[in-house]
């Protein structure tokens, strides 16, 4: 059965005594985050599935106001958690192309070795320089992204500064 609104704010409005515990104001702040960091009413709504004894909308309300800044520090836990990930995806992507750019550096020296004279020199040429390139651009990259996540917050802010001004600090150059 599906409750209307009002009969859900009009019961919550009869609970003004009722002291509600830690965990219950847990659950609530789970349901309330988990939502969508919905509104007061949607609240009650949601925890009159649950219990039909449930805070008024004023005192959600108060409680939502004191849940805003853990809220926000969840949100940026998911952000960072989300950007490590990302970080390290693009790390392996990167690390995978440089073997790749070492197997065809390998392919055309065997080929070199085998048909002497098969292939042209502009041809063997292209396959080891392209394979070099290739191992070259990947590999910097990887171990750049790597030692910035390992930077702290205030040199990151030193690089992102040292960008915007035109300095270079070099601080995620993989080659030093």
């Amino acid at each position: 059965m599906v409750k209307s609104i009002e009969k859900v704010l009009e019961n919550g409005e009869k609970n003004l005594s009722i002291n509600y515990d830690a965990n219950y104001k847990e659950q609530a702040f789970w349901i309330w985050y988990n939502s969508g960091q919905i509104s007061g009413a949607k609240l009650a709504l949601k925890l009159s599935e649950i219990d039909p004894n449930i805070p008024s909308v004023v005192t959600l309300g108060k409680w939502i106001t004191s849940w805003q800044e853990r809220a926000e520090e969840l949100d940026q836990e998911v952000k960072d958690q989300f950007s490590a990930e990302v970080v390290q995806t693009k790390v392996e992507m990167l690390r995978r192309h440089a073997e790749i750019g070492k197997e065809l550096q390998d392919i055309g020296l065997e080929w070199i070795r085998e048909n002497k004279g098969s292939l042209t020199a502009a041809a063997v040429t292209r396959l080891i320089k392209d394979g070099y390139e290739m191992e070259r651009a990947s590999v910097g990259v990887p171990e750049a992204l790597t030692k910035m996540l390992s930077v702290s917050d205030e040199e990151l802010k030193k690089q992102i500064e040292a960008a915007l001004t035109g300095d270079d600090l070099e601080l995620f150059d993989a080659n030093q």
